[in-house]
């Protein structure tokens, strides 16, 4: 294995003295290579980049393949690799061990755990966030801020190995061994991009390193703003594989103007100096509201086009949200050709209105959800014959009426008294045709019932679907579940995962790229639109988990810290088998960075 650890200052530097020696090397040889040729970036978007880079040389790019994170991990998969359940699998697992430990906190009379724990039930999400940060880190449970976090954490971990599971860093891990016992699976590899806001990737690029012939890895160099973590991170990668090479600056000089955008006024006449003297290249413009925003974006967009001069324009967003489509929907308006690496979310072929009405159904069994479901199943007002879906919706509102109920099951039972009307009998016949899903039962009870339901109503594609997601980790989920909890899973699992964009949004290699804020600080630009700088959108909230306050998350990156073996005192790396967790504050001061990255790479103009 030959690895060779570059620092660069900016991608110019980098791409001058390594990233393109590097291709034009492996060019030719790469489709005769016996293993892969790989390179791997945090983003589709900086595959993007730089295969623009190399279509505008002729570089062929034959036998070079380009992978994210994800796409790296399925690649270094074999079979004797430790299975990891989808996020909405682990929700739902995560979601049983609260709902367990609210009976035990309940029949204890502890109120306060109590309610903890049903809050965890409800929303899993930010919980599982910070189990994985604990498990990346090797830390215990008991880091956490409540002893019933922690104790939900345990539940949850127990039912991971009943089901045969471990969690995405302990794979991680387990891929690390395999690749430094098995054989090459890379012939070339390269790792660009990635730096201190990537800790969590830190055991899956060291496999990658480990299984691969001749790796080449490019780091940044740390800035001011988010130091320690930078040096931690380039320090622990030259402990594993030698020191880093640094990159001499590339030719093109930075213009001066830039170079006052780089620091943050500290001082009252800092920012007094500084409003005397406005910067020429770059302008605030502040929007009433989100539409007006993305007209301007678009108008600035356009005029940047119109320049010599612009050669990428970088359109920054916080992320996914009203700002971005409506960016994107001006800009498809106007046929200006451009890459939405943000896209939007499609409804899939599952979730239809149907199924929305049928899930509120059984979230609320109640008249109006019913109707709803009537008015859009065919199949369900079939069990209705011979009534009309006009005589079933009189009918049902008429027996409402009467009794002031409007719960399915009383309703029922009012229309089943009234044995002497026909119109009655029909309504209990068609009722006793929808069933609804248990209040409480085993996962495989629910899983039992919702299939029988599905093919009631020639919904065979859900139960494939249904089966297919199901498999290989839920026969040892012996626990009992609350509907609410496999209702939500069933809406998680249907939902369609896949982005759309719009026709002239899918052209990788425009001059007009919508990124977000943390893709934009690997490549350079002439020309950046910074959207969407409210306070509390971008940069993100310091907001500390309330699972995992950052004094813990200090704690724990303080006993995961030890000094060098290769380089002596005073170089400080992460300890063997363990990653760092990143807190509130350290997340802002990464968005810092980036944003002042970014403006580094700008060379002729910005707008905010």
């Amino acid at each position: 294995m030959q690895v060779s650890l570059h620092l660069a200052g900016s991608f110019d530097a980098a791409w001058q003295h390594v990233l393109l020696p590097w291709f034009e090397a492996v060019a030719a040889r790469a489709p005769d290579n016996r293993a892969a040729t790989v390179v791997v970036v945090p983003f589709r978007s900086h595959a993007h980049l730089l295969r623009s880079e190399l279509l505008d040389r002729g570089i062929s790019l034959l036998g070079v393949r380009f992978l994210v994170p994800a796409g790296l991990r399925e690649f270094l998969q074999s079979a004797a690799t430790p299975r990891v359940p989808m996020r909405e699998h682990l929700r739902l697992l995560l979601s049983s061990a609260a709902e367990r430990c609210a009976v035990h906190f309940q029949s204890e009379d502890k109120t306060d755990d109590f309610q903890i724990v049903k809050a965890v039930a409800r929303e899993p999400d930010r919980l599982l966030h910070a189990i994985d940060n604990v498990t990346a880190a090797g830390a215990s449970f008991a880091e956490f801020a409540s002893p019933a976090v922690a104790e939900i954490a345990r539940r949850f971990e127990q039912t991971l190995k009943a089901c045969g599971c471990v969690l995405l860093p302990e794979a991680d891990c387990q891929l690390l061994q395999a690749a430094r016992a098995g054989q090459p699976r890379f012939s070339k590899l390269l790792v660009t991009g990635f730096d201190a806001a990537h800790w969590r990737f830190w055991p899956l690029l060291r496999a990658a390193v480990s299984a691969a012939e001749d790796a080449t890895v490019i780091l940044r160099e740390p800035r001011h703003e988010a130091a320690e973590l930078d040096r931690i991170w380039t320090s622990t990668w030259e402990e594993n594989f030698g020191p880093a090479q640094h990159i001499a600056p590339s030719d093109a000089q930075l213009d001066p103007r830039f170079s006052r955008l780089l620091t943050l006024p500290e001082k009252p006449s800092d920012i007094t100096a500084r409003k005397q003297e406005p910067l020429g290249h770059v302008e605030f413009i502040l929007g009433h509201d989100t539409t007006q925003q993305a007209r301007a974006i678009v108008a600035l967009a356009m005029a940047f086009l119109s320049e010599r001069s612009c050669e990428r324009v970088a359109i920054l967003l916080p992320g996914p949200g009203a700002l971005a489509r409506l960016v994107a929907s001006e800009l498809e308006k106007l046929s200006i050709p451009h890459n939405d690496s943000i896209a939007h979310e499609m409804r899939g072929v599952f979730d239809t209105e149907e199924w929305r009405a049928w899930r509120e159904l059984q979230e609320r069994p109640q008249l109006e959800p019913l109707l709803r479901f009537l008015e859009h199943s065919r199949a369900a007002t079939a069990l209705f014959a011979p009534l009309s879906l006009h005589k079933i919706q009189k009918s049902l509102r008429r027996a409402c009426g009467n009794i002031l109920i409007n719960t399915v099951n009383v309703l029922r039972e009012y229309c089943r008294s009234k044995s002497e009307e026909a119109d009655y009998q029909a309504i209990v016949a068609g009722l006793g045709g929808i069933r609804l899903l248990p209040e409480n039962a085993t996962f495989k009870e629910f899983l039992t019932t919702a299939s029988e339901i599905f093919r009631a109503f020639k919904w065979t594609q859900r139960v494939t679907e249904l089966n297919r997601l199901a498999r290989g980790w839920s026969d040892q989920f012996i626990q009992n579940l609350a509907r609410e909890h496999f209702l939500r899973w069933l809406t998680e699992i249907f939902a369609e995962s896949s982005t759309s964009r719009d026709a002239c949004g899918d052209h990788s290699y425009a001059r007009v790229q919508l990124l977000r804020y943390d893709e934009a600080e690997f490549g350079n630009w002439s020309h950046v639109i910074l959207a969407g700088l409210n306070e509390g959108v971008w940069p993100p909230r310091d907001d500390e988990s309330p699972f995992l306050p950052d004094d813990r998350i200090a704690e724990i990156n303080r006993r995961n810290t030890r000094e060098s073996e290769r380089f002596g005192m005073g170089q400080q790396i992460a300890r063997e088998g363990t990653a760092f967790c990143i807190g509130a504050g350290q997340r802002r001061a990464l968005a810092l960075r980036q944003l002042l990255n970014t403006s580094e790479s700008t060379t002729r103009a910005i707008r905010v």
